[in-house]
C-alpha cells in the first residue's frame, strides 16, 4: 500500500497568503481540488489563485519532507499527469 501523499497549498496573490496545506494522492487530484476550490471565484480573480507543491507526507511513519522550495503546479499539467497514470 502507497503510504506516500503528496502535500499542496493554494497561493491568493492579492492577500499574500497561502492556504493551509493540504494532501492528495496525485498532481492531478490536487488540481481538481484546486479548481473546486477557485471556481466559485470571480472569473477576472481566477488569475489570483497559484497551486503550489510543497513536499510529501509519508501517512505511515507521519513524516514531512518538504522541498526545498516550494514550486507552481500549472492546472493543464496536472491534469495531463493523471491521465497518463491511469
Amino acid at each position: 500500500m502507497k503510504t506516500e501523499m503528496k502535500m499542496f497549498a493554494i497561493y491568493d496573490r492579492i492577500a499574500e497568503e497561502s492556504s493551509a496545506p493540504f494532501l492528495a494522492r496525485t498532481e492531478g487530484v490536487a488540481v481538481r481540488i484546486y479548481l473546486d476550490a477557485i471556481k466559485s471565484q470571480a472569473p477576472s480573480a481566477i488569475q489570483d489563485y497559484w497551486l503550489y507543491s510543497l513536499g510529501v507526507y509519508d501517512t505511515e511513519t507521519m513524516e514531512l519532507t518538504p522541498k526545498e522550495k516550494a514550486s507552481r503546479v500549472k492546472p493543464s499539467e496536472g491534469l495531463e499527469m493523471e491521465a497518463v497514470n491511469e
